[in-house]
Parts: structure tokens; sequence; C-alpha cells
């Protein structure tokens, strides 16, 4: 069953998830994101200071993967209640993702596969002037009811 669109914090409202690297508010040394759902799409804002960089003012590729690949799985979450690991994962940088200047890393998902354990999500990262400088597509799959 999917959710009702509707707009709500997402991070830190399940127990499991409390310590996680991207959006665990428990987690101190992690980037603790604050997610989002509005309507059918999930989204969070960030900037990351420079010791999230890889090369000098940029930020590290592995680091905007791990957000997209979080936003995806939150779509899992709160879209189709169903927690989630990554099945498959691709991700395209477009542009360079600059340390110091906001973002919004967003996620949306398909229907649910007809096994009703797998879900198809996109996602991506984009600067306040619009332009996406990533983006992934994912194939995630539930592990337990919620």
């Amino acid at each position: 069953m999917e959710r009702e669109a509707t707009d709500r914090p997402l991070s830190g409202s399940i127990e499991l998830g409390r310590g996680c690297y991207v959006c665990g508010p428990d987690n101190a040394s992690g980037l603790q994101l604050d997610f989002h759902q509005r309507a059918s799409s999930i989204e969070a804002p960030f900037t990351f200071a420079e010791e999230f960089s890889g090369a000098p003012t940029y930020v590290h590729g592995g680091i905007i993967m791990a957000v997209l690949d979080d936003a995806m799985a939150w779509a899992a979450i709160a879209i189709h209640e169903k927690f989630s690991v990554t099945a498959s994962f691709e991700s395209r940088f477009l542009r360079p993702v600059r340390t110091g200047q906001p973002h919004i890393v967003s996620a949306t998902t398909e229907p649910m596969g007809s096994d009703g354990l797998t879900m198809s999500m996109t996602g991506q990262v984009v600067r306040s002037d619009g332009r996406v400088c990533a983006e992934a597509t994912g194939v995630y799959r539930a592990i337990a009811d919620m």
C-alpha cells in the first residue's frame, strides 16, 4: 500500500535508522541530512564543508552517491512503506557539487514491482540555480514490512 501524498519529516522517524551515516540524527560523525516527504517525492537540502571534499572545493563523489542512495531508500520507506536495501545503483555526474554551496537531493519512485518487493527509484542533486549536478537510478528490495 502506498502512502497518500503528504508533507512530513522523515529523518529519525525510524529507530533502526537513527544511526545512519547520511540521515541519522544520532550519528555525530554523519552527514545528518534532514529528509522530508513532499507529496510523492523525498528531498533534503545540504551544504557540505571542505572536510567532505575529494578535490579542493568539490564534494567527494562517494559522498554524493551516498546521499543519492539514502534519498532513494527513503522513497521506498516513505512512499511504499517498505524498509529496503539497494539491489543496484547507477550514478552519473553532470556538474561538480561544490563545498560551501547549497544543494538539494531529491528522489522519486516508480510503482512497486509485481513481486511486491522491488522498487525502481530515481534521484538527483540540484544546485541553487536549478542545474542538475548528479543523478542516479536504482532498484531497491524490501527486506521487511514496516
